[in-house]
């Protein structure tokens, strides 16, 4: 698929989608309560639907109705032999420790841009061994452990996962965190108590320990607005006028920082109740460090653009294992409308040109947040803009180019 966007200067309301992380930490923390628990306004984009079938592969009851769905797990997780992930990263993290508390250790066959995602140093960190092979991943050897010490660097998706497996089966395990704890992991958490989990936080100077204990199970659990996506939605306000609602103040997604961000560099952005305002504005360069917001990279890259001062980016190396090389591939992007960058250790500056070029045709390197980086810059353009490998929006925002056409945005999708 490819989309043909014609440059033009959005405006309106839109609605943020519902959050696709809130939604795969419920499904998979519902999966170990063998009762039916209801979850209000899922995101059922692409990823989470891979969540959906992998957890139907291993016993769990979910029924999808308009506004919600319902999910009950099994009274006992089904032995299954193979299981398929195609490109969700977080399912797969997410699906592993919940394997290994149950004893279970199935062959796990990868898509081909999931298998080169993969990191064996990863899994190791956790005390988890894998052999991966020809899109085919094997668990080795698990051990659980009365405590864990895990470092900042580690894989924030593996250790939610370990957190969900662990505080949902009333295990003896301790997971102590280095400082500063990733947001991801706050968020993890946040949900964990949105079911009824209490936690007991204990405090040192450089680790917080957290010791789980199931309570009372609520069996309503509300989805909330995606920061994530509102990002890339509130991005198109800075030249034209866009008012998102559906999100929360004080939200534990770290993506919520887009908001400090944008006050940051002048950004005309007015906060209301679970709603934000951001209008056409002139922005002084950005200084942003990625290491625990990685899925802002490109949309804020993509700002400097439009900036002609030099704007600076680091700790990038979380960017190189999405679905693309996000470095590599926005980069490059940005080289074609005439950015100006050059590249340190793990750093980065922009900065933008007194004139954008205007590139007829771009790929999105079948990378969704790509994608929504094309639809900003092209609010800046004269000449219309061929986005290749469009369809993978669906991957996180189904409803992409619905809300784009109710901003008033021109474009054919072909």
């Amino acid at each position: 698929m490819k989309t043909i966007i014609k440059p033009k200067t959005l405006k309106g309301k839109i609605k943020a989608p519902s959050s696709k992380s809130e939604t795969q930490r419920a499904l998979f923390i519902a999966f170990n309560f063998k009762q039916e628990i209801k979850i209000i306004n899922p995101n059922l984009c692409q990823d989470v639907q891979e969540t959906i079938k992998v957890l139907k592969d291993l016993g769990a009851i979910i029924t999808i109705k308009k506004d919600y769905l319902i999910i009950k797990g099994p009274a006992s997780i089904k032995k299954v032999d193979h299981l398929y992930v195609d490109f969700s990263g977080t399912t797969l993290r997410f699906l592993i420790p919940l394997l290994l508390i149950n004893n279970l250790k199935p062959i796990i066959h990868l898509s081909v841009t999931l298998n080169d995602r993969i990191i064996e140093q990863d899994f190791l960190d956790l005390g988890i061994k894998i052999e991966k092979h020809n899109q085919i991943l094997k668990i080795i050897d698990f051990k659980l452990v009365e405590t864990y010490h895990l470092k900042v660097n580690n894989s924030s998706q593996l250790i939610s996962g370990l957190m969900i497996a662990i505080a949902t089966n009333n295990l003896n395990t301790k997971i102590n965190i280095e400082r500063p704890v990733d947001p991801y992991l706050l968020l993890t958490n946040e949900m964990l108590k949105r079911f009824g989990i209490k936690i007991y936080e204990l405090e040192s100077q450089n680790e917080i320990e957290y010791d789980y204990q199931s309570v009372k199970i609520n069996k309503k659990i509300k989805i909330y607005g995606d920061y994530s996506i509102a990002a890339n939605l509130l991005s198109l306000g800075l030249n034209g006028y866009i008012k998102v609602t559906n999100l929360p103040l004080n939200s534990s997604q770290g993506d919520s920082k887009f908001i400090e961000i944008l006050k940051s560099v002048n950004a005309d952005t007015k906060i209301g109740k679970c709603q934000i305002t951001v209008k056409k504005s002139n922005l002084k360069p950005l200084d942003i460090d990625l290491k625990t917001i990685p899925d802002l990279g490109p949309i804020l890259m993509a700002i400097a653009l439009t900036i002609k001062d030099k704007s600076h980016f680091y700790h990038l190396k979380r960017l190189m294992y999405k679905e693309t090389n996000r470095i590599k591939d926005v980069v490059k992007i940005l080289t074609l409308f005439g950015a100006q960058i050059e590249m340190g250790d793990d750093e980065l500056w922009i900065t933008g040109p007194n004139e954008l070029k205007e590139p007829a045709a771009v790929s999105s390197y079948f990378d969704h947040r790509i994608v929504f980086m094309l639809i900003f810059i092209s609010t800046y353009l004269k000449e219309p803009l061929t986005i290749l490998n469009s369809e993978v929006y669906q991957k996180s925002y189904p409803e992409l180019f619905v809300d784009i056409e109710k901003l008033k945005g021109d474009f054919i999708n072909a």
